[in-house]
């Protein structure tokens, strides 16, 4: 079984259910015209870089890493570092099932 996401924005409305690991965290590295883009490290290893297009700033490396072998490995790493971290200002992603079970908590 495949595990799928759901996205929220910052006050909690679902942008979009039943995502994979790519999607979600495409959803969330996108958010209020964000780019990102994942660069190759001297020495080996992969870096996402990202920057808000808001006043035209610059790329930034970020603080997430890979070290896989290849580029699809890195990205793999990457997407999930991506959708367990907390992005201040971005969305958030939970397995679909893990907000199913929030939300039956919220309900009982």
């Amino acid at each position: 079984m495949t595990t799928t996401y759901t996205v929220t924005d910052r006050s909690g409305n679902v942008i979009e259910r039943g995502l994979t690991l790519s999607h979600a965290a495409h959803e969330i590295l996108s958010t209020d015209g964000r780019e990102w883009d994942i660069r190759p490290i001297d020495g080996g290893g992969w870096c996402l870089w990202a920057r808000h297009q808001v006043a035209n700033r610059p790329w930034a490396e970020t603080t997430v890493w890979s070290f896989a072998a290849s580029p699809e490995a890195a990205e793999a790493d990457i997407f999930g570092q991506v959708i367990t971290a907390c992005w201040p200002g971005h969305y958030e992603a939970w397995t679909d099932a893990g907000y199913d079970r929030m939300l039956a908590e919220i309900d009982a």
